[in-house]
């Protein structure tokens, strides 16, 4: 739903100095606007880049740059005991002939999805469960606050018919397109081209993380200035070989709301 389109029953109410309001006033008369208007119009724009920066990561340039020198020496690590040949079972694949390791390949196929012009099916069958619930969740708790149709139904119930990755729900392919447009405004600094800044790096057993950063800091940074780097953690699933477990470096946690749990070891990166 359109937030333009849809009728505003909240109130929020604010205190200003005078000297912000004379401020806020004249920047109203110049968009020709009212200054409710231009006050809502304005912290819009700000919310939406506030929840967009929750997608993205700022590393120091002397991290990013041990992650770069890091793409060239292969990683030393004892394959899972759960996932070792003698029980029977096969190691994922870390490298095939060069090619990218499958964990990022799965963010790659993902983020195509992402890259087309309209919402499909691909933007949900490579999360992992975990994940899908808590963005079903989240994404009932914001459109109940404009749609009453959603308001009225058992939020419960209408997160686990949207959950699987065949729902045919009739909310869920709005859900999708509300997702959709989100994450094509959070990831549009490496939908047209990316680089993987560090290819696999082991969290757990079965996790990987995988990094990008758009094209133009793809080498060598000087000085100090941070580097944004997207975060994707990918979890080895046997009966579905990769999947995208998390969307940042903090692994969601389904819930009312939904929420995060940091992943250890990257405590020390800042947002």
């Amino acid at each position: 739903m359109d937030t333009a389109a849809a009728r505003r029953t909240e109130r929020i109410e604010l205190r200003a100095t005078t000297d912000e309001a004379e401020r806020i006033s004249l920047g109203a008369q110049a968009q020709h606007l009212s200054v409710s208007a231009f006050v809502v119009q304005a912290a819009t724009k700000a919310a939406d880049r506030v929840l967009a920066r929750t997608e993205e990561t700022l590393m120091p340039a002397e991290q990013f740059d041990a992650l770069m020198a890091s793409l060239d020496e292969p990683d030393d690590m004892p394959t899972p005991a759960w996932l070792h040949p003698s029980q029977g079972q096969s190691a994922p694949a870390r490298r095939e002939g060069g090619k990218r390791p499958a964990c990022s390949r799965v963010v790659q196929t993902w983020l195509e999805a992402v890259r087309q012009s309209s919402p499909t099916r691909s933007l949900w069958i490579h999360l992992d469960d975990p994940l899908r619930l808590a963005l079903a969740q989240g994404w009932i708790l914001r459109r109940a606050e404009l749609d009453t149709d959603v308001a009225r139904r058992d939020r419960v119930d209408l997160a686990h018919a949207l959950t699987p990755v065949d729902a045919s729900h009739p909310l869920y392919m709005e859900m999708l397109a509300d997702l959709h447009d989100f994450w094509r405004n959070a990831y549009r600094g490496v939908l047209d081209e990316s680089g993987v800044v560090n290819q696999t790096n082991l969290v757990a057993p079965d996790m990987e993380i995988v990094i990008l950063t758009p094209p133009e800091y793809i080498g060598r940074i000087d000085g100090e200035q941070p580097v944004p780097v997207h975060c994707f953690v990918t979890r080895y699933a046997e009966s579905d070989g990769w999947v995208i477990a998390a969307l940042s470096r903090r692994l969601p946690v389904p819930g009312w709301p939904p929420t995060e749990r940091q992943l250890p070891g990257w405590e020390a990166v800042t947002l």
